[in-house]
């Protein structure tokens, strides 16, 4: 039985018990029964109250004792008092799940939380899934199961479609039913869940990866409890061709691990860290609900497009056209100009119309009757475009608008998984007009922006997902032990320390395989008068220490170093200054030339191995230019994260330096940080880390 079976009895179930059921239809006892009997559930439903002998006409049962049958859910709407003995009365009885949408739990004192730990406890000693406490419920559309209470149920009952929303807020997953039904877009399942004492969104994203009925999902949270599961869960996603939109609304529970790295005050940006893992897993973090919602409409009508979608527009109107061009521009999305062959076709039927594309066939095309709906059908057939866009300027006339009609006939004559163009429909369209269109596979949206931003999302994300999926390893073999033993080596010469310092840091990346600048230790003025002159100038010198994270702060560094006399006068110096730290060296190096990277790797509490790549220098913390990626680090990561590299050389050292990081954190489980910065990309082509730092884990943490 695959993971998706064992929990068939959670998103589809056939038998629920509501306790607490009440005959008051605005009352939440009542709404839990009242919306799935109004919506036809295919299930039975058994209400618990010993005041009524039956609600909205189905018998009641005073206790759950009464119940003799094993339920699929037992659902309680009690105050929290009594919450403990039903979900014994639950677990006893062999219920498979049990809901709790009482409040007053963890999410308000301490009375409240040991009482949410106690009823987990009962739960797991059943073996029975606990979704809440403090949650709304949950939906199946299809099977008109609407055990949640949220009033939105009353005036925007959801469409049954291929879409699941699961959301940690009630709030914003309410949003989302009406937005997905403004839109016409319809709903499998909805997940509300609560403060999450069992039931986390990610466990849920990992089952529904799995249902063949759900083509996307759209998933709000504020905090992951289960981050450790995070990248396996992307991978299960991607591997099924699940489209995830995901809608951010808080930071984790991990604060910022003490550090002297830069990579710690970065990795303690989590909601940077979060999004920038998120996008590299092919999810789409949306920036609003309207984003999401537009993302989730292009997964579900447009699933099949490439990385840089070609759009088109049959309009009406210039001004509308005018619009989508430059909103398809600022989404990076083409809008190729038609060839001539297709434009004269199209000439042929309107030439009053402005055939390039957008297509402006102008309002006279109402004297021409058939003339637009042969364009729109030209435009589909032509395979010059991936979508194809209609205005409807009428769009509130609901289904019997002319356009939209049109629209949706072309659609019913190519439907949707064999048209090699899919459609969508631009104008003011809600409702009944909506979700004609959508019947007929074709996506509504009010705005060009939110169109071109859409498509053009959605192709990146789909790239992005496949990509996840096929990563290979990166890098050549370590030299086993390298790494350790000469980690070995200089604790055993300094000590116990949390830092390792630069010249050991660059002798240890070197066996790994990376390009580090060239030079050597200097012990007097004279030896580094020697060396500057055998590396060719300028050079730089520098005081390495464990006690020095980063030099320049520290003013343990000289720079553009041109003649003999600068180098004795920053010797003189900086041996004076070394003289005060503990194991401090000076290193002469020949000073290179390029643009700075950062590179850095850490192990984070609960995500793992990651990599950071973006740009470098003494400023890499507010230059909000840092990716988070999970390793390998392909090609691919590298010029996304840059986005400007000068040379594919210096693309493959930097995933060569990326897969050094990896293995070195690999290999030694006392490393905690390994940071290049900056990696200099120089002129000619090379990749050469320039400094390096290596932070070590406590010991506990080192052991684990």
């Amino acid at each position: 039985m695959s993971a998706s079976e064992e929990w068939d009895s959670f998103l589809d179930p056939r038998l629920v018990c509501v306790v607490g059921a009440s005959s008051d239809p605005r009352r939440i006892g009542g709404r839990l029964v009242r919306y799935s009997v109004e919506s036809g559930f295919a299930g039975r439903i058994v209400p618990v109250n010993p005041r009524h002998e039956s609600v909205f006409g189905i018998p009641a049962v005073p206790n759950l004792d009464d119940v003799h049958e094993t339920p699929d859910w037992v659902v309680v709407a009690l105050p929290r008092e009594h919450v403990p003995r039903v979900v014994e009365q639950a677990g006893a009885m062999g219920a498979r799940n049990v809901a709790v949408v009482s409040a007053g739990f963890a999410e308000v004192d301490e009375t409240g939380r040991a009482m949410q730990e106690d009823i987990l406890a009962t739960a797991r000693r059943h073996g029975m899934r606990l979704l809440g406490p403090n949650s709304n419920g949950f939906m199946n559309v299809d099977s008109g199961a609407y055990f949640a209470f949220t009033p939105v149920i009353d005036s925007a009952r959801p469409f049954a479609g291929e879409v699941a929303v699961v959301t940690q807020s009630a709030a914003i997953g309410t949003y989302l039913i009406n937005s997905f039904r403004t839109t016409g877009v319809g709903i499998r399942h909805w997940l509300h869940t609560g403060n999450e004492a069992d039931v986390t969104v990610l466990r849920l994203l990992r089952v529904l990866a799995e249902r063949r009925a759900v083509r996307a999902i759209a998933l709000s949270f504020e905090v992951l409890r289960d981050m450790p599961v995070l990248r396996d869960t992307l991978q299960v996603l991607a591997e099924n061709g699940v489209a995830l939109g995901v809608l951010q609304a808080g930071l984790s529970e991990h604060g910022r691990r003490a550090s002297e790295a830069h990579t710690a005050a970065l990795i303690g940006a989590e909601a940077d860290v979060l999004g920038d893992l998120l996008r590299a897993g092919g999810a789409f973090p949306a920036g609003s609900i309207r984003e999401l919602v537009g993302f989730i409409q292009a997964a579900v009508n447009h699933n099949r497009l490439p990385v840089n979608p070609r759009l088109g527009l049959v309009t009406t109107s210039g001004g509308v056209g005018i619009l989508m061009a430059d909103a398809a521009e600022a989404a990076g999305v083409t809008m190729p100009t038609l060839s001539p062959a297709l434009q004269e076709t199209i000439l042929s039927y309107a030439p009053f119309a402005h055939p390039p594309n957008p297509v402006d066939t102008t309002a006279q095309v109402i004297n021409e009757p058939g003339a637009f709906q042969q364009i729109v059908i030209d435009c589909v057939d032509s395979a010059e475009l991936d979508v194809a866009a209609v205005f409807v300027a009428h769009g509130l006339a609901g289904a019997h608008d002319p356009t939209l009609r049109q629209v949706v006939s072309v659609a019913e004559q190519r439907p949707a998984q064999e048209r090699q163009t899919s459609l969508a429909a631009l104008g003011v369209i809600m409702g009944e007009g909506a979700r004609a269109l959508q019947n007929v596979g074709v996506s509504v949206f009010t705005e060009p922006v939110d169109l071109a931003n859409a498509i053009g999302a959605f192709g990146r994300t789909a790239a992005r997902r496949n990509a996840f999926v096929t990563k290979s390893a990166i890098g050549s073999p370590a030299v086993p032990g390298d790494g350790p033993a000469l980690l070995d080596r200089y604790l055993g010469e300094v000590g116990p320390t949390s830092l390792v310092d630069e010249v050991t840091a660059k002798s240890i990346l070197r066996a790994y395989g990376a390009r580090t600048a060239r030079g050597r230790v200097v012990s007097s003025a004279e030896e580094a008068v020697a060396t500057a002159a055998e590396l060719g100038f300028p050079v730089v010198l520098k005081v390495a220490s464990p006690e020095l994270a980063h030099k320049a702060a520290s003013d343990g560094l000289r720079l553009n170093l041109w003649t003999d006399t600068a180098v004795r006068v920053a010797f003189d110096h900086l041996a004076d200054m070394a003289s005060h730290h503990r194991a401090a060296r000076l290193l002469l190096e020949r000073q290179e030339q390029g643009d700075e990277i950062f590179v850095s790797c850490a192990r984070h509490p609960s995500l793992g191995l990651l990599l950071a790549i973006g740009a470098g220098g003494s400023g890499v913390e507010q230059a909000g230019t840092v990716s988070w990626i999970w390793p390998p680090v392909t090609a691919d990561d590298v010029r996304e994260a840059l986005g400007h590299v000068a040379a594919e050389s210096h693309v493959t050292g930097l995933v060569e330096i990326a897969g050094a990081l990896v293995r070195l954190l690999t290999d030694e489980p006392r490393a905690h940080t390994v940071e290049t910065n900056p990696v200099l990309l120089t002129p000619d082509g090379r990749t050469v880390v320039v400094d390096a730092l290596v932070e070590l884990a406590p010991p506990s943490h080192a052991a684990s």
